[in-house]
This record gives C-alpha cells, sequence and structure tokens, in this order.
C-alpha cells in the first residue's frame, strides 16, 4: 500500500467542487491515519499522526509554503489525536504503545506523557506489566478536562486530566481511570481478543459511542451515576470492525466507517429499538 504522507487542505465551506488550496508532504514516513486543524488557526494549522508513530505539525505561512515539524514519537503506531476545542496549542494523542501525550505545538521536540494504560486484574488494581495498545482518544466537548480512551481490551477508559500525570509513587491516584466503561457480557471476559477500535463522546459528554472489533457498537453511559452500570444501550447488528464511529449531529444519528466493506452507514437510535 503506498505510503499516505502528502496533506491536503480543501476549502470545502467555500467551494462546492472542494478545490485543492495547498498540497505539501507531511514528513510522515508511512501510511497517516488521521490530521485534524486546529482551532483559531484560520485552518492553516494541522497536526497529523501516523503508522510510524510520529505526530507532526504543519503550519501554512501567508505566503502559502508549508513548514512541517515532529512533535513527539511514539513506540509504534500513533492512532488518534484529539483537540482541545478550548486552546489552539493542545493536542492529544495515542497509540500502541499505550501512552496518551499532551502536546503544546508551539513547543518544540516532547509532550507531557499524562499516562501509559495498563490492563488491570480488577478494573482498580492496575498491573504495570500489561500495557494496552490504544486505538482511539476522545475529549469530552462538555468539559475538556475528561477524556477517553479505546484500545485492546474491551474497557473504555474516562480520565481526568486534572489528576495526571502524578508521581510515580503516588499509589492512590498514579495512572488509575476515574471511569472503566464495557458492556457487561465484555466486562466479564466472557469474549476473548474483544478490543475497541473507537471511541467518541456525544456532543454533551454524557454518553460515549463505542465500536468493538467482530463485535458490536455500544452506546455506554458517561455519566457518573451510570459508571456504575455500564454498556446497558444495545446499538447495533453489524459485526464488522470500524474504525471510525461518530455523532453526525446533535441528534443520537450514528456513522460508522466500515474498513471491510469501504463506505459509511449511519443510522437513528429510534430505528434500533432504543428507548426515546
Amino acid at each position: 500500500r503506498a505510503v499516505q504522507a502528502l496533506a491536503r487542505l480543501r476549502d470545502e465551506m467555500r467551494s462546492q467542487t472542494g478545490a485543492m488550496l495547498h498540497r505539501w508532504h507531511s514528513g510522515h514516513r508511512n501510511n497517516v491515519f488521521q490530521a485534524k486543524t486546529m482551532p483559531f488557526s484560520n485552518e492553516r494549522t494541522l497536526v497529523s499522526c501516523a503508522a510510524d508513530g510520529q505526530v507532526r505539525v504543519s503550519e501554512v505561512k501567508d505566503d502559502g509554503e508549508v513548514e512541517t515539524r515532529g512533535l513527539v514519537q511514539h513506540r509504534g503506531r500513533a492512532h488518534k489525536l484529539a483537540i482541545d476545542h478550548t486552546s489552539p496549542h493542545l493536542v492529544l494523542s495515542t497509540g500502541e504503545d499505550g501512552y496518551v501525550h499532551q502536546i503544546d505545538t508551539r513547543m518544540g521536540q516532547g509532550a507531557t506523557e499524562l499516562v501509559r494504560v495498563h490492563k488491570a486484574g480488577k478494573l482498580d488494581a492496575p498491573s504495570w506489566n500489561r500495557v494496552v495498545g490504544q486505538n482511539s482518544i476522545a475529549l469530552n466537548p462538555a468539559n475538556p478536562n475528561y477524556f477517553c480512551t479505546g484500545g485492546d481490551d474491551p474497557i473504555c477508559r474516562i480520565w481526568d486530566r486534572r489528576r495526571l500525570p502524578c508521581a510515580s509513587h503516588d499509589a492512590d491516584n498514579f495512572g488509575f481511570a476515574v471511569g472503566n466503561l464495557a458492556p457487561t457480557h465484555l466486562r466479564r471476559g466472557a469474549t476473548s481478543g474483544v478490543s475497541i477500535t473507537c471511541a467518541v463522546y456525544s456532543h454533551d459528554g454524557r454518553e460515549i459511542l463505542a465500536s468493538y472489533n467482530d463485535e458490536l457498537i455500544y452506546l455506554l453511559d458517561a455519566s457518573p451515576a451510570g459508571a456504575a452500570a455500564v454498556g446497558s444501550r444495545y446499538l447495533t447488528t453489524s459485526n464488522l470492525a470500524p474504525q471510525e464511529t461518530f455523532f453526525v449531529s446533535r441528534e443520537t444519528k450514528i456513522t460508522s466507517r466500515e474498513t471491510k466493506l469501504g463506505h459509511a452507514t449511519t443510522c437513528t437510535a429510534n430505528h434500533l429499538g432504543l428507548p426515546s
């Protein structure tokens, strides 16, 4: 498969044809998995992550030239980014190494390691030698202090940035998620090898939509009151492995992009037997 290392910027809002405004080499050495524009940048600053493990930033200058530079290097593929829409400079990244980095695009190389996700024999007792590779990260749009991650186990974890990172000797707080969500049958370990391919918040931050490989898509209760009874809302019947799942609008409308079919499907909660 060809290396997708060329970034393109299109003026979708101003041109019905989506005319390409800029084209440049992003500096990545392997497939680009995700690229996002930074807020308050007039769509001139773009961050990207790729199979080479790099997170890079590209800045379109007034003369049309594009400057690119590396921000952080994951130990393995870097799968997803999360943009803090309250800040023009902060972005979170995660990947196969289990790390969540908080990056300030104004800085040079390096970032703050917020946490490294580990598996747990019990949800409140991490085993530090069992790293969980991460496929997804999303910030709560209603309160960006919180973010969720999903990866190579069935647990969708919610974290509070105000508690991260902690000193390594702080046994009561270091590395512990503030929420651990999963459908009941997956939480009990009834299905081995099931992982989260994508997890995203609803617009109000009360729910998380999580897709699982060779399993289903679930709407999880992300509110504090729902933390003890998660996975109660069944969502879809597909057994494929979506790489992208997202809310299309503020209504409960969901789109999943299924890689095995190469197309997107859209459904609404009312069509799936969910309570209104």
